[in-house]
């Protein structure tokens, strides 16, 4: 198979699940673009044909040779692309970790996602923050001890750093970056991969979108007179 020439994302203007896949694109410098549909125009684009599962996102995958690939599923689609851009890990073990964490990540990302669309998220909000939040990046941060190296996996920046750095920049909106602060080792992890320069480049760039989560979202829902 040759080389990736360039990807094209299919989503909604909002960070959303597509969030890991444009930081994975960006820190593995794969070209990519985007047709951000606003959430009242995907009826009728789905009807149009062309999406499996009949859902978003869909990544098409064109080649050097020409050839196009039609991906969906976001882990699917963030572990492939993880792969092609050198960021799955070196060595089987490793690579076995990245995609543990990865894991992790989702389901971290399920419960910040559980709670922003309950009705009842006032009620759930405080606990999730005052309980939940510790425990789970109290684990990260042992995650973190263990590996020694300020990564989550090996010595050098893998998928599974990219999706924490996600899933904590949510977390940051909902609770700031002070939840941060018992966790020193966590802290200084989101620093390093925010600071790695096409990630920087990127965060900066106004490129990313404002939102976390999709319109029907309590907390952090995407607004429709948003710009990106």
């Amino acid at each position: 198979m040759s080389q990736i020439q360039k990807v094209h994302l299919t989503y909604f203007p909002l960070r959303g699940v597509v969030e890991k896949l444009r930081l994975v694109l960006e820190a593995g410098g794969i070209p990519y673009e985007e047709t951000r549909l606003r959430p009242k125009e995907w009826g009728a684009h789905k009807k149009s044909g062309g999406y499996l599962f009949e859902q978003l996102p869909k990544a098409t995958i064109t080649f050097e040779d020409g050839s196009t690939f039609d991906l969906f599923q976001s882990l699917t689609i963030f572990r492939y692309l993880a792969r092609k851009a050198g960021l799955a890990g070196e060595g089987e073990l490793n690579q076995a970790r990245v995609e543990m964490l990865i894991d992790a990540s989702e389901d971290l990302r399920q419960k910040f996602a559980k709670v922003c669309y309950s009705p009842d998220f006032e009620k759930l909000r405080g606990p999730y923050v005052a309980e939940t939040m510790p425990v789970e990046f109290g684990k990260i941060e042992n995650i973190l001890k263990s590996n020694g190296t300020g990564f989550l996996v090996g010595s050098s920046l893998t998928a599974a750093d990219l999706y924490l750095f996600d899933v904590v920049e949510n977390h940051i909106v909902l609770a700031t970056d002070q939840f941060l602060e018992p966790f020193p080792l966590l802290k200084k992890h989101h620093e390093t991969v925010g600071s790695h320069a096409k990630i920087h480049a990127y965060v900066a760039s106004g490129k990313r979108p404002q939102f976390p989560n999709g319109p029907t979202a309590i907390f952090g829902g995407y607004k429709e007179e948003a710009t990106n």
